[in-house]
């Protein structure tokens, strides 16, 4: 009868464990599917929102790029631009420095200025009376008649210019010769720091636009950009373009001004493709983003793959404890309570307030010893709770049997684990307690039946083998000697005389024959005897530091008589030291290991000998008969067993004499062993102690030997 706690299979709603467990991994599976769902859709809105990024940033990297090189332009563009309203100034101060020959002056350094500067066109000096000065000859005629002064009208009334401190730069025009062309215009003033002193006239100083713009990078700037220059001081609506196509879209376009004296122009440029809308390596940014995508779908798969493959392993572990015949249960390092089933709580239904996740190993103790759950520990509590808890702490595996006030048997075994956890396994063993106690007491019956049995059928035996002793002799008996007397005074003839005699003699063969299996019977129910006192511990040794020939000479002159009648050499040497041991029952191992020998050896020799160390006496018996197989060896020892039936029909034998011999030898510190080859022969070996063990050794020896007797 299996005790344990209602543990139903099927729950309140009627859904077994299984169909609960097969809902909880589809459940598993389900918000799987919905965390990869949504892994990815996260995964696919970063890596768009990170590919804007990088569009973003190479963008800005462009336009920044592009910055850099029009500000460099437009750098370029002033510096020129200053430095023509210089060469102005440096003209207006050679026309005042030439007195009445100013015109050839002006002529001269205007040739000079041309000369080291490719922008320059013409230069001419306009008095306001008298005749101009033009250089290159001619140059006067460049100039389009009408525009110039509309051109500068609305620059005339700036006080700085009209005391010719500033310049002032208005263009483009067409030129006669239908180029275009920007004037650069300063008043001549004789004393520009005196106010109202009347200005002699002005400087203008014409520029090619194509050279100037070629010259400053802008021809190279337009192949890859679109460069507009607008005149933001235009007065005239159609000339504010300086420089580039007006109609073109320039929203997105970058943008800077400089301003100069008088004037203000503005810088607009876009690349001619527009602005890149994605990174050049867009497709490939895509490809790994995809690529990392999948990896981390994959990976989360895995991972979930790998919770899914442990939530179903501690699914299948729960249920096998579920199903468990054994209670169990599972302490952590901590020894707290991880887990345990039905059966285990039911055990221990008196603690069950204390038989849950995250309870102490102490606590369950304290518990089940103090409400008297064990009936061991009734009365000495504190004992019992502190020598199971130094034993499970001394040892990896704990082993011992509960008697439960209930009326229960368990046994409790404790293994520890790698983790420092510790895995407990309780088993009803009260059947098997009663069993064992049953065949104890059923073993004892039997040997004190075979006790009884053997002394009944020993001291008729013995009268039997008295009496045949006695009639074997049968020509001595009185009665028969008076027969014989008898005959020969009646005068019986010789041939009734043979007669008596040979039923005389047939009789003593008889009883001859009768006494010889009564030796065998008696020697049986000695066995017996022996394997009963073995077996109820009552066995005694008396061992003492004896001779070797005093066990080997008696059994020389016993046996070798019946090893020469089976036509066998019988070899003894031995030498002539001591050894520690009983030295009947010694005789008596030795006297069963050659019976045994020249049992099963039909020719050959049958050999006794000594052999010693210095701790250890080794007898070998060595024959030269059927031998054992390697398969059979291990079972030779064990009681009414043979390697054959059909050997005990055969040779006779009970199957005592090996195992009886073992015993005997374990019981004086000794050992049996057997060396054999199937069809060669074996050798038995006895190992005893040369000398007395101390008395401690002694004490070990004795208690294993007990140990040995109860198992």
């Amino acid at each position: 009868m299996r005790h344990k706690a209602n543990d139903p299979r099927v729950d309140g709603v009627g859904i077994t464990p299984y169909q609960q467990g097969v809902a909880n991994v589809a459940k598993f599976r389900f918000g799987a599917v919905i965390v990869m769902a949504v892994a990815a859709i996260a995964m696919v809105v970063v890596s768009l929102e990170i590919e804007r990024l990088i569009d973003r940033q190479f963008q800005e990297n462009v336009r920044a790029q592009a910055f850099d090189e029009l500000v460099e332009r437009r750098e370029e563009v002033k510096v020129t631009t200053f430095g023509l309203f210089l060469t102005l100034q440096r003209l207006t101060l050679h026309v005042l420095g030439g007195n009445s020959h100013w015109a050839s002056h002006f002529q001269r350094y205007a040739e000079k200025e041309i000369s080291e500067n490719d922008y320059l066109t013409a230069v001419i000096a306009s008095p306001f009376s008298g005749f101009e000065a033009a250089y290159p000859p001619g140059a006067d005629a460049l100039l389009p008649a009408g525009q110039i002064d509309d051109l500068f009208e609305p620059h005339e009334s700036d006080p700085e210019y009209l005391a010719g401190k500033l310049g002032i730069l208005v263009g483009p025009v067409t030129a006669t010769d239908g180029r275009e062309i920007v004037l650069l215009r300063q008043r001549v003033v004789p004393h520009p720091l005196e106010p109202g002193d009347a200005a002699w006239g002005v400087t203008t100083v014409a520029v090619d636009v194509e050279r100037f713009f070629s010259g400053v990078g802008l021809k190279e700037l337009s192949e890859a950009f679109d460069v507009l220059i607008l005149d933001e001081t235009a007065a005239i609506e159609g000339n504010a373009v300086i420089y580039g196509n007006a109609s073109l879209d320039w929203g997105s376009a970058l943008s800077f001004a400089f301003e100069f004296p008088n004037g203000r122009w503005k810088f607009l440029a876009k690349p001619k493709s527009g602005w890149p809308e994605h990174s050049p390596d867009w497709l490939r940014n895509r490809v790994i983003m995809f690529a990392v995508t999948l990896l981390v779908v994959l990976i989360l798969a895995y991972v979930l793959r790998l919770s899914e493959s442990r939530y179903l392993a501690e699914a299948r572990l729960n249920n096998a404890i579920r199903a468990m015949e054994n209670g169990l249960a599972i302490f952590d390092s901590q020894g707290r309570l991880h887990k345990c089933n039905a059966t285990f709580a039911g055990f221990y239904s008196g603690a069950l307030d204390v038989i849950r996740p995250g309870a102490s190993a102490r606590e369950f103790a304290e518990a089940v010893a103090r409400r008297g759950i064990v009936a061991d520990a009734i009365g000495r509590e504190e004992d019992w709770i502190a020598e199971h808890g130094a034993a499970r702490r001394r040892s990896d595996s704990f082993i011992c049997t509960d008697k439960m006030s209930n009326g229960r048997v368990l046994r409790v075994s404790d293994h520890r684990m790698e983790d420092g956890g510790m895995v407990c396994i309780r088993t009803d063993v009260t059947e098997l307690e009663e069993a064992v106690s049953e065949a104890q007491a059923a073993n004892l019956a039997k040997t004190q039946f075979i006790n009884a049995l053997s002394h009944e059928l020993r001291t008729p035996l013995t009268v039997i083998l008295g009496l045949a002793g006695i009639a074997k002799l049968t020509d001595r008996m009185p009665v028969v000697q008076a027969l014989k007397k008898s005959l020969e005074e009646t005068g019986a003839s010789s041939t009734v005389r043979e007669k008596v005699d040979e039923v005389i003699a047939h009789f003593s063969k008889l009883v001859i024959q009768q006494e010889k299996s009564g030796q065998h019977l008696l020697g049986l129910i000695n066995e017996m005897l022996d394997f009963a006192k073995i077996e109820s511990g009552t066995f005694v040794v008396e061992c003492a530091e004896t001779s070797v020939s005093e066990i080997v000479e008696p059994l020389e002159t016993q046996l070798e008589i019946e090893v020469e009648r089976k036509g066998l050499a019988f070899e003894v040497d031995c030498d002539n030291g001591t050894v520690y041991a009983d030295a009947f029952r010694t005789r008596q191992i030795l006297y069963n290991l050659i019976g045994n020998a020249l049992k099963f050896t039909d020719k050959g020799k049958i050999v006794l000998s000594t052999e010693r160390n210095d701790q250890y006496v080794m007898f070998h018996v060595r024959d030269t008969g059927t031998g054992i197989a390697l398969d059979d060896v291990g079972r030779i020892f064990e009681a009414f067993r043979q390697v054959d039936s059909s050997v005990t029909r055969r040779r006779g034998g009970t199957g005592l004499g090996l195992a009886i011999s073992r015993e005997l030898a374990s019981a004086q510190g000794g050992t049996i062993s057997v060396d054999s080859e199937l069809g060669v022969g074996s050798t038995f070996t006895l190992c005893l102690l040369a000398t007395a063990p101390s008395s401690l050794e002694r004490e070990g020896d004795t208690q294993g030997a007990d140990r040995g007797q109860a198992a």
